[in-house]
């Protein structure tokens, strides 16, 4: 299981810009997800029950801030499916990308 410091580790490994963990800083530009996009939380959602890093799926746009989220265990069984801020979510990338 990861922790905290490993996504950290993780997001500065891989050039996620400070302003997409929740500063100011324009370093970087965010990819918005699409539908169906693997995403992953910038920052814990306690009353949700979920953590930093938690990986889920894009499953509808609510309108151009907020997204339906599902996430699911191991075995596909969802155990949470929250609304969640689009600015929360690092959308997350299986294939080589030109920086």
């Amino acid at each position: 299981m990861w922790t905290g410091d490993d996504v950290a580790k993780f997001v500065s490994a891989f050039g996620v810009s400070d302003r997409q963990a929740g500063s100011e800083d324009k370093t970087m530009t965010k990819v918005q997800p699409s539908l169906l996009d693997a995403v992953a939380l910038l920052s814990d959602q306690s009353d949700l029950g979920l953590v930093l890093g938690q990986v889920g799926t894009v499953v509808e746009f609510l309108d151009d801030d907020f997204a339906l989220v599902e996430f699911c265990d191991r075995d596909g069984a969802t155990f949470s499916m929250p609304t969640l801020p689009i600015a929360s979510l690092l959308r997350l990338s299986y294939e080589q990308v030109a920086a």
